[in-house]
């Protein structure tokens, strides 16, 4: 498959991109810094631009099958719209060179709640109200796209050995979720994009 990752360089997109590569897939690094991609593979290809940039985005997505997108903001204690704007621009792209699906890495705040609203809505660290803030608009983009969208959102992600061992939730709360090590998001990654996707939903992961 050709697979295009946006925020190749993070935490966890590179630990995607290297899964992607050894499962023999088509990565397109997509990164603000290409210096920041280490490894080399003959079905990596480097993309260097920014997810402002409309004309860098079109010509990452040109060719793909599936877009994973894994943003970050550089400094979360002020409002942003990294993901925001990134994936309005990845889902108009997608759309003029009909890529038909998308993963985005959300976090769990953008799960329903028992009350009917989104679980960052109720219950949310105040540290955490910009970046819930930049998904929640990314996540609606995605709702209004007519894409084949999933959106994983697992909750605080430490570094940690990966044991492919945990909870998975579509489309409902997630209770007493506290952490799940980046590796094991990684995993399920791989496995959402590759080997057992779900359409157009919500998926919390946690232990």
């Amino acid at each position: 498959m050709k697979v295009v990752v946006f925020g190749a360089s993070g935490r966890v997109g590179r630990l995607f991109v290297d899964g992607a590569l050894k499962k023999n897939h088509q990565v397109t690094c997509f990164t603000r810094n290409s210096n920041n991609i280490r490894v080399k593979h003959k079905n990596l290809r480097i993309s260097g631009g920014n997810v402002s940039d409309d004309y860098a985005v079109r010509e990452a997505m040109r060719g793909q099958e599936l877009a994973v997108v894994s943003l970050g903001a550089k400094d979360i204690s002020k409002p942003h719209s990294v993901n925001a704007d990134g994936v309005k621009r990845i889902v108009a792209a997608m759309d003029l060179f009909k890529v038909p699906r998308v993963i985005l890495l959300g976090n769990v705040g953008l799960l329903p709640h028992a009350s009917g609203k989104l679980q960052g809505e109720v219950s949310l660290p105040p540290f955490l109200q910009f970046v819930f803030a930049d998904q929640r608009t990314a996540y609606e983009t995605l709702k209004e796209s007519g894409l084949d969208w999933v959106v994983v959102c697992p909750p605080f992600m430490p570094q940690g050995p990966q044991t492919g061992k945990y909870r998975v939730v579509v489309e409902a709360p997630l209770e007493r979720a506290q952490s799940i090590n980046v590796e094991d998001v990684v995993h399920f990654l791989l496995k959402e994009a590759f080997e057992a996707p779900h359409h157009n939903v919500r998926i919390g992961i946690a232990y």
